[in-house]
């Protein structure tokens, strides 16, 4: 277990419009910056179930960037290896999130480059609730701060992409890898890592629609019963050994959440059937991953395949997909 705490963040947030950073007078080019990043950056599964707000887990799926400074703006993105059913319109110009991210590299460091080359292949299913916005901020925000000579440091970066993404489960997965424990204290993250067991696996049943976040937060209650707090209080320390120890009896106990899933479970097509049906399969149990629609079933490897043909049983149509636990977390390569 890696315990780590990042220092508060001084600046202003990360609200001001990328056309005002574009504005900047480009830095002067150093001879001992890199010409291209690379940067290959883990899916990740956020709450799972009882973990509510405060717990995620890095998935053995990639999307690669690569950025390579220019005197223009030129991105390209490749989806052949992107599943069919993530039908999403991609920007290709200055509201790619990618160089959003890079322009508030730009302000805060107060150096900036003419344009950049961003090159993206996607393999994490978009708007499906598997982190694909934070891989794409954190490449931002990573290519570009070491195109310029790495002036910010790395907890500065991870600070300033949880404040660009909203919250921090799925940005700290991916940047670490593994099972995170992450809390916002006065804008600082507290961050607990885990190694979960080798024999785990995902499988993802990714559905071929996106939801809306303001349909998510509007099923959720204002308030809930001390009862049900003190439910998931229990439970949270139970998932955590179970996932690090593989021990799926106990992860069967602790994937029980009573605080978001029940209000959720009614907004994904056919919901209740595939986690019935994963359930019997051999699967400890099923959560879902972030605001959903994708439902993430936990199992040993021996389990996965049969958990997944099940998983397909039900889905109507979308796809599903056994994934590992990232360990390593995002990998950067300069040139």
């Amino acid at each position: 277990m890696d315990t780590r705490t990042v220092p508060r963040e001084n600046e202003r947030d990360t609200n001001e419009d990328a056309d005002k950073v574009t504005r900047m007078n480009p830095s002067p080019p150093n001879a001992s910056w890199p010409q291209t990043v690379r940067i290959r950056i883990p899916a990740s599964t956020a709450h799972l179930g009882s973990g509510f707000e405060s717990l995620a887990l890095a998935l053995a799926q990639y999307n690669t960037f690569i950025l390579e400074a220019s005197d223009d703006l030129e991105i390209s993105i490749n989806t052949r290896n992107l599943s069919p059913h993530s039908s999403v319109q991609f920007d290709t110009n200055q509201n790619n999130l990618v160089w959003r991210a890079a322009c508030e590299v730009f302000r805060r460091s107060g150096r900036k480059l003419k344009g950049m080359k961003i090159r993206v292949d996607l393999t994490v299913p978009l708007e499906r609730g598997l982190g694909s916005s934070a891989t794409a901020i954190l490449a931002g925000a990573i290519g570009a701060n070491r195109l310029v000579g790495s002036p910010l440091s790395d907890e500065d970066l991870l600070r300033m992409v949880i404040q660009f993404e909203g919250y921090p489960n799925n940005v700290t997965a991916s940047f670490y890898g593994g099972l995170i424990a992450v809390m916002m204290r006065k804008r600082k993250p507290h961050i607990r890592r885990y190694k979960v067991a080798s024999d785990l696996r995902v499988i993802t049943a990714v559905a071929p629609y996106a939801l809306s976040d303001e349909k998510v937060r509007a099923a959720l209650p204002k308030e809930v019963s001390h009862a049900d707090a003190v439910h998931s209080v229990q439970l949270i320390p139970f998932l955590i050994g179970a996932l690090c120890e593989g021990d799926m009896q106990a992860l069967s106990l602790a994937l029980d959440d009573r605080l978001h899933e029940p209000y959720r479970i009614p907004l994904i097509r056919n919901g209740r059937a595939i986690r019935k049906a994963a359930v019997a399969a051999g699967a400890a149990g099923v959560t879902i991953s972030g605001a959903g629609p994708t439902l993430a079933a936990f199992c040993r490897a021996a389990e996965a395949e049969a958990v997944a043909e099940a998983v397909r049983s039900q889905l109507k149509s979308g796809s599903a997909e056994i994934l590992k636990v990232d360990h390593r977390g995002m990998r950067v390569t300069v040139k």
